[in-house]
């Protein structure tokens, strides 16, 4: 699906680009082309018009005059005075040249029937195209041509130049569209990789638990004795309860997606929040046998505008992985402290910490530091909870390691006011 995706997203994107290039190339090659057109056109007859005011003044041209105009090998004239052709003219005209002067003779005569005038004839002789005047007057007769071929050249030079400039282009936006399409279109393959992988989690989380679920009540019916029947539902309870925990973590999850989560502010007292969760946690660490401390700062804590609810739902995470994920005995504290504007609140273990590699990682939906299923309590759905419950709170959650070993987790929030 993400590769067709790809495709089309680069042939959309390299099409209209491309299309767009070659539009403007073919705007810009007829406007060179024109503008060549136009100053050759207007070079051929400002001389004529210089050859012919040389004849109307003197009725004579000089030879530097004939020699400048004779430099262009394009140009072509022949020109005769009461009869008598110039001199360097006819050197001009025996040059190859007499079926070009005939044929524009026969133009003259066909146009105008051999009266006086100016006229602007076009014809291809010996297969070379060109461009003439013939202008006749009582003393004189000038014929004035130039051959096309180099001008018809180097607009054909042009018309591939900017083909071979509209082709580079179209391959440049191509390779570009490519290029992008597959950052645009990483998101959506990381997100599919994320539901993938949420799939398998789910259907192997869900099916251990339904399983037990269904042998033990299976037990359950057949046993006789109440003891072994209390046993057997116990573990179905308990399975149970662990299936209801990983729902509820999707559905929290599906809830932030769509943005569903409500906040609703309002003035916190940190301290009563510190004192609830250490309530809340301490038999649940004494059981684990991890030693629990709340450490508060002589000042008062400072009142935050947040959602306590949510707030309290945020650190009860921090809290439960941090005496899930360290050994019996390893100390777990919750602090509190003001930091310039902000109050901070921290979750800190003295465990096995967590690498710098997987820092970021353990944010991620159904990541886990382990990659083993044997840790069936947990589904790495946990922090990225916490991460998102601290952005609707309007807070940031960092993730440091503790001196002497261990993780430390810590939440940073505005005071109220501020």
């Amino acid at each position: 699906m993400i590769p067709a995706l790809r495709r089309r997203l680069a042939a959309l994107f390299g099409g209209l680009t491309s299309l767009v290039l070659l539009v403007m190339l073919a705007i810009t090659c007829y406007l060179s082309c024109t503008q060549y057109q136009s100053s050759q056109e207007v070079l051929y007859q400002t001389r004529f018009q210089s050859l012919l005011q040389q004849l109307q003044r003197s009725g004579e041209v000089s030879d530097d005059y004939l020699s400048q105009v004779a430099g262009d090998e394009s140009l072509l004239f022949y020109v005769e005075v009461n009869g008598v052709p110039l001199h360097f003219s006819a050197l001009r005209a025996e040059e190859g040249k007499d079926d070009l002067l005939s044929a524009l003779r026969g133009e003259a005569e066909n146009q105008s029937g051999g009266g006086d005038g100016l006229l602007n004839v076009t014809l291809t002789v010996d297969g070379v195209p060109y461009q003439g005047i013939v202008y006749t007057v009582t003393d004189y007769q000038v014929y004035f041509a130039q051959d096309l071929t180099g001008r018809y050249d180097h607009i054909r030079e042009l018309v591939g130049l900017y083909l071979l400039l509209g082709a580079a282009g179209v391959a440049a936006m191509l390779l570009v569209s490519w290029l992008l399409s597959r950052i645009a279109t990483r998101p959506t393959e990381q997100a599919v990789q994320e539901q993938q992988a949420f799939i398998a989690a789910a259907s192997h989380e869900l099916r251990s638990p339904l399983a037990v679920i269904r042998a033990s009540l299976y037990a359950a019916g057949q046993q006789s004795e109440r003891q072994e029947v209390q046993t057997q539902l116990a573990l179905a309870d308990r399975e149970a309860e662990r299936m209801s925990r990983l729902v509820a973590d999707l559905l929290t999850l599906t809830g932030s997606g769509v943005g569903r989560w409500a906040c609703e502010r309002t003035d916190v007292e940190l301290e009563t929040v510190c004192i609830r969760l250490y309530d809340q946690f301490a038999p649940q660490a004494a059981q684990k046998r991890r030693p629990f401390r709340l450490e508060l700062p002589e000042t008062v804590l400072p009142v935050i505008s947040s959602d306590e609810e949510r707030l309290v739902q945020l650190l009860s995470v921090l809290l439960s992985n941090a005496l899930d994920h360290t050994p019996a005995g390893t100390a777990v504290e919750l602090t509190a402290r003001v930091e310039g504007s902000c109050a901070v609140l921290s979750v800190v273990d003295h465990g096995p910490g967590i690498p710098d590699g997987e820092k970021e990682a353990v944010f991620r939906r159904f990541y886990r530091a382990e990659q083993s299923r044997t840790d069936k309590g947990h589904f790495g759905l946990g922090l990225p909870i916490a991460q998102e419950l601290a952005r609707q709170l309007g807070g940031q959650l960092t993730l440091e390691d503790t001196p002497g070993g261990g993780a430390s987790f810590s939440l940073r929030l505005r005071r109220a006011g501020r």
